[in-house]
């Protein structure tokens, strides 16, 4: 036995190597299956993490583009995303805008915060890093978005000579934009309460929300649903946010069914004028760091 083993040691390693990567492809391919069924029972779970903001952008404006009759938009801003990441912004803006020219597609229900709070939500989120002696390390930081603000929204504008109060200025010509070349034809809500979650609803039964943190370099922090008790929720804070901005005279739509004879109620029992759509108004149109937080 001694001198056979002797005489084959080599040919017995080549086997035994031989035999050892076979089993090593079979784990690594039992192991991708597994994962792979893993990804499948998340994604059919009623509820679940999509991550940080702005990392669920995709998923948004995946369900913004797969609305088919209706969409329910609560957030703080109009032109979400436009700064912290331009390209997803525009992609949320473009499926935005792409509902106007959809066959079927009825009512955009939508709700942001006034300019007033916007602006003063911003300053919230960024004077304590945009102050004088701050300010030159913020814009080394941000000079990829920056200098996409200054193209789409500036004047005479200029990275090097750009201040601190021109940039809040660009921040909010950006969300008027956006509010009056895609979003004005919809009748949106506007009002001054500070908003506890944000939402974006397709066709009453799919969803994505995103709960506001700003702490600890956390912006938001957000979620699927197709949970029909999560959306009737959400679309019952729609009304009430909605009937706040009526009472502070600016509406999304009028939240009775005597407003309109189309008017279609809402998973939460409140009621969307279903619009007829005026004539077209004229178009509109780097991760952060870890202890800045960024405008949308």
């Amino acid at each position: 036995m001694v001198t056979f083993l002797s005489n084959h040691w080599h040919q017995i390693v080549d086997v035994i190597t031989v035999v050892g990567l076979v089993l090593a492809v079979v784990a690594l391919v039992l192991a991708w299956k597994q994962l792979r069924d893993l990804q499948r029972v998340q994604n059919s779970l009623s509820t679940r993490y999509i991550g940080q903001f702005p990392e669920h952008m995709d998923e948004v404006v995946k369900l913004v583009k797969s609305a088919k009759r209706n969409l329910t938009i609560v957030c703080d801003v109009p032109a979400y995303c436009s700064f912290t990441r331009p390209e997803l912004g525009l992609a949320y803006k473009q499926a935005l805008e792409g509902k106007k020219y959809q066959a079927g597609f009825k009512t955009l229900r939508f709700i942001c915060l006034s300019d007033r709070e916007i602006d003063a939500f911003h300053h919230e989120q960024l004077d304590p890093d945009t102050t004088d002696d701050k300010w030159p390390e913020f814009k080394k930081h941000f000079d990829t978005q920056l200098n996409f603000l200054i193209r789409d929204y500036g004047s005479a504008e200029t990275f090097e000579s750009l201040t601190r109060e021109q940039f809040f200025n660009l921040v909010m010509t950006a969300h008027k934009s956006m509010m009056a070349g895609v979003l004005q034809r919809w009748h949106p809500g506007r009002f001054d309460t500070t908003m506890p979650i944000y939402f974006w609803i397709a066709d009453d039964f799919r969803g994505v929300l995103a709960i506001p943190v700003l702490a600890d370099g956390v912006t938001e922090i957000c979620f699927a649903t197709n949970d029909q008790q999560i959306l009737k929720a959400l679309m019952g804070l729609y009304s009430r946010l909605n009937r706040k901005a009526a009472i502070a005279g600016n509406p999304s739509a009028s939240p009775t069914p005597a407003a309109s004879s189309s008017s279609t109620p809402s998973a939460g029992g409140a009621s969307a004028v279903q619009l007829s759509k005026p004539p077209p108004p004229p178009l509109g149109g780097a991760p952060a760091p870890k202890s800045t937080e960024a405008p949308r």
